[in-house]
């Protein structure tokens, strides 16, 4: 039995060290303050009005000049946070590890040693910009639009290192978790246009890939794969 659960953690060490870099990431950030920048009816205030009124259901809330103004993917995050009763600091960090986690796993494909992987992600966990008040204290969709790209950029690699080597399932959930990440990064920040370019490059690059290999391999439900992310 011992053997069994040592082989296991073997299998998995890249896993755990990742789980553990989490875990003192989430004890680093307790006790932090949150704060609304006081003063901003059209950032702060107005999502935090549209939390409010997302969590009753009210979908729209009251319909003045403010209603068109701003995307709502921030603003429906913190309704699920205040239904659930869930901390925004703790919830923002989680979702900051676990696409930490998505981006770097993904360079495995790269890297022939875990090490480099490794450092890779303790660098993009512990990055200042996770500290950094107005990324995750402020009540405000800057940290919730970091964690999105993170998502869509690992998402995307994964896409492209799985799309011709695993078998469908792999790279179909990969090509599910890049659109939802990307279609949310739009609805909560639209000025992440910048994003586009490099998601139809690398979705062009692996259309040419699957062409290319047409004889070897039944490309057409994995060129569907591709149609997912946009």
């Amino acid at each position: 039995m011992k053997d069994k659960v040592i082989s296991v953690l073997k299998g998995h060490k890249l896993l755990l060290v990742f789980l553990a870099a989490a875990l003192i990431k989430q004890i680093l950030v307790i006790g932090l303050p949150i704060y609304v920048m006081q003063g901003s009816p059209c950032d702060d205030e107005l999502m935090k009005e549209w939390a409010f009124s997302i969590s009753k259901l009210d979908w729209t809330g009251d319909f003045n000049s403010y209603t068109f103004m701003k995307e709502p993917g921030f603003a429906i995050l913190l309704a699920v946070c205040y239904r659930l009763h869930l901390p925004y600091i703790f919830t923002l960090t989680l979702g900051y590890s676990i696409s930490c986690m998505v981006f770097s796993s993904a360079l495995k494909n790269i890297f022939s040693s875990k090490k480099s992987v490794i450092i890779i992600y303790i660098a993009l966990l512990f990055h200042p910009i996770s500290y950094c008040s107005t990324v995750l204290q402020r009540v405000y969709r800057n940290g919730l639009g970091v964690v999105l790209t993170l998502c869509v950029f690992g998402g995307l690699l994964h896409l492209y290192f799985t799309i011709g080597r695993e078998r469908m399932r792999c790279p179909l959930l990969w090509s599910a978790f890049t659109g939802v990440s990307l279609g949310y990064l739009w609805i909560t920040k639209s000025d992440t246009v910048w994003v586009l370019p490099f998601t139809g490059t690398v979705c062009l690059v692996m259309f040419f890939f699957l062409i290319a290999k047409r004889r070897e391999l039944k490309i057409l439900p994995r060129l569907l794969c591709l149609v997912f992310p946009w």
